[in-house]
Protein backbone atom coordinates (compact mmCIF):
# COMPACT_ATOMS: atom_id res chain seq x y z
CA UNK A 1 0.00 0.00 0.00
CA UNK A 2 3.20 2.02 0.50
CA UNK A 3 4.20 2.03 -3.08
CA UNK A 4 0.13 3.28 -4.13
CA UNK A 5 -0.07 6.23 -1.83
CA UNK A 6 3.19 7.44 -3.22
CA UNK A 7 2.24 6.93 -6.10
CA UNK A 8 -1.38 9.60 -5.54
CA UNK A 9 0.54 11.70 -3.21
CA UNK A 10 2.84 12.34 -5.89
CA UNK A 11 -0.29 12.15 -8.53
CA UNK A 12 -2.06 15.39 -6.78
CA UNK A 13 0.23 18.16 -7.33
CA UNK A 14 -0.32 17.36 -10.97
CA UNK A 15 -3.89 17.47 -10.20
CA UNK A 16 -4.42 21.05 -8.19
CA UNK A 17 -2.33 22.64 -10.97
CA UNK A 18 -4.69 20.92 -13.50
CA UNK A 19 -7.64 21.99 -11.68
CA UNK A 20 -6.57 25.52 -11.05
CA UNK A 21 -6.19 25.90 -14.42
CA UNK A 22 -9.11 24.70 -15.41
CA UNK A 23 -10.87 27.33 -13.07
CA UNK A 24 -8.77 30.20 -14.08
CA UNK A 25 -9.31 29.47 -17.97
CA UNK A 26 -12.99 28.87 -16.57
CA UNK A 27 -13.18 32.43 -15.02
CA UNK A 28 -11.54 33.93 -18.16
CA UNK A 29 -14.53 32.52 -20.41
CA UNK A 30 -16.93 34.04 -18.12
CA UNK A 31 -15.59 37.25 -18.14
CA UNK A 32 -15.34 36.96 -22.04
CA UNK A 33 -19.09 35.93 -22.36
CA UNK A 34 -19.77 39.25 -20.17
CA UNK A 35 -18.37 41.06 -22.65
CA UNK A 36 -15.08 42.04 -21.63
CA UNK A 37 -13.13 41.05 -25.30
CA UNK A 38 -9.57 41.89 -24.30
CA UNK A 39 -8.02 38.81 -24.55
CA UNK A 40 -10.45 38.37 -27.75
CA UNK A 41 -7.76 38.97 -30.56
CA UNK A 42 -5.30 36.60 -28.60
CA UNK A 43 -4.83 32.88 -28.35
CA UNK A 44 -7.42 32.93 -25.66
CA UNK A 45 -10.16 33.43 -27.57
CA UNK A 46 -13.63 32.74 -26.54
CA UNK A 47 -13.96 29.72 -28.39
CA UNK A 48 -10.68 28.31 -26.62
CA UNK A 49 -11.14 29.23 -23.52
CA UNK A 50 -14.29 27.30 -23.64
CA UNK A 51 -12.17 24.17 -25.23
CA UNK A 52 -9.32 24.44 -22.70
CA UNK A 53 -11.97 24.86 -19.90
CA UNK A 54 -14.06 22.14 -21.12
CA UNK A 55 -11.62 19.84 -21.64
CA UNK A 56 -10.06 20.42 -18.41
CA UNK A 57 -12.82 20.06 -16.87
CA UNK A 58 -14.31 16.88 -17.93
CA UNK A 59 -10.51 15.10 -18.46
CA UNK A 60 -8.92 16.14 -15.87
CA UNK A 61 -8.54 15.27 -11.95
CA UNK A 62 -11.84 14.88 -11.17
CA UNK A 63 -12.25 12.14 -13.82
CA UNK A 64 -9.01 10.56 -12.80
CA UNK A 65 -10.03 10.55 -9.55
CA UNK A 66 -12.76 8.84 -10.39
CA UNK A 67 -11.01 6.25 -11.50
CA UNK A 68 -9.72 5.01 -8.34
CA UNK A 69 -12.85 4.30 -6.82
CA UNK A 70 -12.82 0.65 -7.91
CA UNK A 71 -9.18 0.66 -5.78
CA UNK A 72 -10.51 2.28 -2.93
CA UNK A 73 -13.41 -0.80 -2.70
CA UNK A 74 -10.70 -3.48 -3.43
CA UNK A 75 -8.39 -1.90 -0.47
CA UNK A 76 -11.85 -1.72 1.81
CA UNK A 77 -11.88 -5.60 1.23
CA UNK A 78 -8.36 -6.00 2.14
CA UNK A 79 -6.75 -6.50 -1.36
CA UNK A 80 -3.27 -5.37 -1.89
CA UNK A 81 -3.15 -3.45 -4.21
CA UNK A 82 0.50 -2.92 -5.04
CA UNK A 83 0.61 -5.05 -8.27
CA UNK A 84 -1.23 -2.35 -9.70
CA UNK A 85 0.87 0.70 -8.69
CA UNK A 86 2.96 0.01 -12.28
CA UNK A 87 0.26 -0.37 -14.44
CA UNK A 88 -1.69 3.04 -12.96
CA UNK A 89 1.35 4.91 -13.29
CA UNK A 90 1.26 4.29 -16.87
CA UNK A 91 -2.11 5.10 -16.80
CA UNK A 92 -1.64 8.46 -15.20
CA UNK A 93 1.40 9.36 -17.57
CA UNK A 94 -0.48 9.03 -20.69
CA UNK A 95 -3.52 10.50 -19.32
CA UNK A 96 -1.62 13.63 -18.17
CA UNK A 97 0.12 13.37 -22.13
CA UNK A 98 -3.70 13.30 -23.25
CA UNK A 99 -4.22 16.64 -21.36
CA UNK A 100 -1.18 18.54 -22.28
CA UNK A 101 -1.31 18.00 -26.08
CA UNK A 102 -4.87 18.77 -25.81
CA UNK A 103 -4.17 21.74 -24.20
CA UNK A 104 -1.61 22.81 -26.57
CA UNK A 105 -3.77 22.05 -29.90
CA UNK A 106 -6.41 23.40 -28.56
CA UNK A 107 -4.71 26.45 -27.73
CA UNK A 108 -2.65 26.70 -31.27
CA UNK A 109 -6.33 26.27 -33.14
CA UNK A 110 -6.88 22.28 -33.70
CA UNK A 111 -10.51 22.94 -32.45
CA UNK A 112 -13.60 20.55 -34.02
CA UNK A 113 -16.10 22.91 -32.53
CA UNK A 114 -17.91 19.75 -30.52
CA UNK A 115 -19.56 20.07 -27.17
CA UNK A 116 -17.92 17.92 -24.98
CA UNK A 117 -14.52 16.62 -27.36
CA UNK A 118 -12.86 19.46 -29.44
CA UNK A 119 -9.20 18.24 -29.14
CA UNK A 120 -8.42 16.38 -32.43
CA UNK A 121 -9.59 12.93 -32.78
CA UNK A 122 -5.61 11.85 -32.91
CA UNK A 123 -5.71 12.24 -29.19
CA UNK A 124 -8.47 9.70 -28.20
CA UNK A 125 -6.27 6.70 -29.65
CA UNK A 126 -4.52 8.19 -26.05
CA UNK A 127 -6.58 7.95 -23.98
CA UNK A 128 -7.84 4.26 -25.19
CA UNK A 129 -3.80 3.50 -24.44
CA UNK A 130 -4.10 4.86 -21.23
CA UNK A 131 -7.25 3.10 -20.80
CA UNK A 132 -5.71 -0.70 -21.83
CA UNK A 133 -3.01 0.34 -18.79
CA UNK A 134 -6.20 1.00 -16.42
CA UNK A 135 -7.80 -2.51 -17.19
CA UNK A 136 -4.37 -3.88 -16.28
CA UNK A 137 -4.09 -2.54 -12.99
CA UNK A 138 -7.90 -3.54 -12.76
CA UNK A 139 -7.27 -6.89 -13.17
CA UNK A 140 -3.65 -7.49 -11.82
CA UNK A 141 -5.77 -6.68 -8.13
CA UNK A 142 -9.42 -8.43 -8.78
CA UNK A 143 -7.14 -12.29 -9.60
CA UNK A 144 -6.67 -11.60 -5.70
CA UNK A 145 -10.47 -12.68 -5.03
CA UNK A 146 -11.01 -16.21 -4.29
CA UNK A 147 -14.66 -15.52 -5.30
CA UNK A 148 -15.30 -12.90 -8.02
CA UNK A 149 -18.26 -10.60 -6.74
CA UNK A 150 -21.22 -9.67 -8.94
CA UNK A 151 -19.97 -5.78 -8.92
CA UNK A 152 -16.40 -6.76 -10.47
CA UNK A 153 -18.06 -9.13 -12.95
CA UNK A 154 -20.19 -6.19 -14.42
CA UNK A 155 -17.24 -3.70 -14.51
CA UNK A 156 -14.75 -6.13 -15.83
CA UNK A 157 -17.67 -5.79 -19.30
CA UNK A 158 -17.73 -2.03 -19.09
CA UNK A 159 -13.40 -1.55 -18.98
CA UNK A 160 -13.18 -3.91 -21.96
CA UNK A 161 -16.17 -1.69 -23.79
CA UNK A 162 -15.14 1.76 -22.70
CA UNK A 163 -11.88 1.79 -24.75
CA UNK A 164 -13.63 0.86 -28.14
CA UNK A 165 -16.83 2.95 -27.17
CA UNK A 166 -14.31 5.95 -26.98
CA UNK A 167 -12.93 5.58 -30.41
CA UNK A 168 -16.30 5.19 -31.71
CA UNK A 169 -18.16 8.21 -29.99
CA UNK A 170 -15.22 10.34 -30.67
CA UNK A 171 -14.69 9.65 -34.34
CA UNK A 172 -15.20 12.59 -36.31
CA UNK A 173 -17.77 11.21 -38.79
CA UNK A 174 -19.98 9.63 -35.51
CA UNK A 175 -19.32 12.60 -33.16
Amino acid sequence: MERFDRLINDTVAIWAWIFISSILVGLIFSWQYLGYTGLNETLLNPATTRSLHITLMLYGPIMLALSLLPFALFHKEGLSLEDAVKPLRNYFFLWHLFLFMAVVSITLGAQRNLAFYDFAYELTFILAASGIFYIIAIFKTIKQYEVTPLWVRVSKMLLFIAPIALLILMNPSVG
